[in-house]
């Protein structure tokens, strides 16, 4: 028998052997930690100093002036960015009251930061219908009730277009958003920005939120490709830039980068 052939016997029985393993006490604990495991080999990971935000924000030192957080919660992303953009401006953007008090008390007393309780969307309208866990707020969405918790509110929103019209913003050099299936509103708010090449960077999650929202990876690479941008996954020392393919549509709590083509940001990223 030669080792192809082998292989594939060997492939089947132990295929068999984690069959009959499934669906036992030990089986679903073992499937517990594989899942943790496939999770952090796929860079699922909320800690800014281990995932690569902290390395991206090191890297933008020398061209980030204008920066925006949007999605802020209690402002853990924005502390980073202070940190390591000591010549940063950061407009922030967080629309749940609870969580807007929390950020206050975080890095409200920064002169560095503008601080704006409410959402953006791709419209300016009165209001935004969004939901929260109903504990903290930590937890909200425009995209659904975060659970069987999930309390109602309607909260103030606007265009990220009419926002910099509003504040004289000509330029942003980094666009963070993290608001929980709602990203690509929040990206077509922003219209006029990118069809004037006025943003540089764009980091943004990609979740099992973008399921809930019936949004694709394939979506996001559609619309930065009109403005000539590049698209890669970061990851805790680079970005891997490439082009979109099917098997890259895997719900896990990922960021991904987005340079605008021939920027000093995309020659520091080493974007192609």
């Amino acid at each position: 028998m030669d080792r192809r052939a082998l292989r594939r016997v060997a492939a089947s029985r132990t295929a068999s052997a984690v069959l009959r393993f499934a669906g036992t006490s030990y089986g679903e604990r073992t499937a517990r930690y594989v899942d943790v495991l496939n999770r952090l080999l796929h860079n699922d990971s909320g800690n800014i100093g281990l995932n690569g935000e902290a390395w991206l924000l090191s890297r933008l030192d020398s061209v980030a002036s204008i920066v925006f957080d949007v999605g802020a919660n209690s402002g853990n992303w924005t502390h980073e960015a202070l940190e390591r953009l000591p010549h940063a401006t950061v407009h922030l953007f967080e629309p749940i009251p609870e969580t807007f008090a929390d950020l206050l008390q975080h890095v409200g007393d920064s002169d560095r930061v503008r601080l704006n309780e409410l959402a953006l969307s791709d419209e300016s309208a009165t209001e935004l219908l969004m939901w929260t866990d109903g504990r903290d707020g930590t937890m909200s969405s425009a995209t659904a009730p975060p659970g069987t918790s999930g309390r109602e509110l309607r909260v103030r929103c606007m265009t990220g277009d009419d926002y910099m019209a509003s504040h004289n913003i000509d330029h942003i050099d980094l666009l963070k958003i993290d608001v929980e299936g709602y990203e690509m509103q929040v990206l077509k708010g922003f219209y006029q920005a990118f069809a004037r090449g006025v943003i540089d960077v764009v980091q943004f999650e990609f979740t099992l939120w973008a399921a809930v929202a019936r949004r694709w990876l394939a979506d996001y690479y559609d619309f930065f490709s009109q403005w000539g941008f590049r698209i890669g996954k970061l990851w805790p020392r680079d970005v891997r830039w490439k082009d979109y393919a099917v098997e890259d549509e895997q719900f896990l709590r990922t960021n991904f980068v987005a340079v605008r083509g021939g920027s000093d940001a995309a020659r520091l990223l080493g974007a192609p």
